[in-house]
């Protein structure tokens, strides 16, 4: 399991208290997820969970945010997407998504197209002060 990046609880807890809606969408099995968010304390924050588990094909396909976008009740453009992977952030921006790439070590080789693609690059989540 990975640690939390800095600022991510208060973040949330922000973001709660303006009544944003959010969900997490996984490449991960649901009930991995699922405890994963119980044992970080930070469930309780997300309307919901997608995951290959309904949508096989997973973020490298346009359906599993679409689909968010049908649960939350607006149009893909209305979302920001929080994300790590290059691939997903493709498939995000392709949708009119608003993209904040969020650093992580696997993706670094990728950096100077993730910095084309995201909207803003954040190394952890104090950076998103509101």
């Amino acid at each position: 399991s990975s640690p939390l990046k800095d600022g991510v609880v208060d973040f949330l807890h922000n973001l709660s208290n303006q009544s944003a809606k959010m969900c997490v969408i996984s490449a991960t099995p649901t009930y991995l997820v699922k405890i994963a968010l119980e044992k970080a304390k930070i469930l309780k924050y997300f309307d919901f969970v997608l995951t290959p588990d309904e949508y096989p094909k997973g973020k490298s396909d346009p359906e599993i945010f679409k689909a968010a976008a049908e649960r939350f009740g607006c149009d893909t453009q209305e979302i920001t997407v929080f994300e790590d992977a290059l691939y997903s952030m493709k498939v995000a921006k392709n949708l009119g998504m608003k993209v904040i790439a969020v650093k992580d070590k696997y993706e670094q080789r990728n950096f100077q197209e993730i910095s084309k693609i995201a909207d803003r690059f954040i190394d952890d989540f104090t950076e998103l002060k509101r």
